[in-house]
């Protein structure tokens, strides 16, 4: 790696350092005004429509087996 290429980097971590901490202020504010219950009534309709056209048959497993089978595949 490059020095210019170090130094950029180092920039940029100085930088998320710095305004991290603004950010997640940002955040929690915006949590703690969030209507949820708005939230919920506008989001209902697209729920409703999306369980009633898209539901897929349930399955017994997470799934997970097969991932970690495939991971395994990947890795050979």
């Amino acid at each position: 790696m490059t020095r210019k290429k170090r130094a950029l980097i180092k920039r940029w971590v100085d930088i998320w350092k710095k305004t991290g901490s603004e950010l997640e202020r940002i955040r929690l504010q915006e949590v703690k005004r969030a209507d949820t219950a708005r939230a919920i009534e506008h989001l209902s309709d697209a729920f409703e429509f999306a369980r009633l056209h898209y539901s897929a048959p349930v399955s017994s497993s997470s799934g997970l087996v097969e991932q970690q089978e495939l991971f395994l595949k990947a890795r050979q």
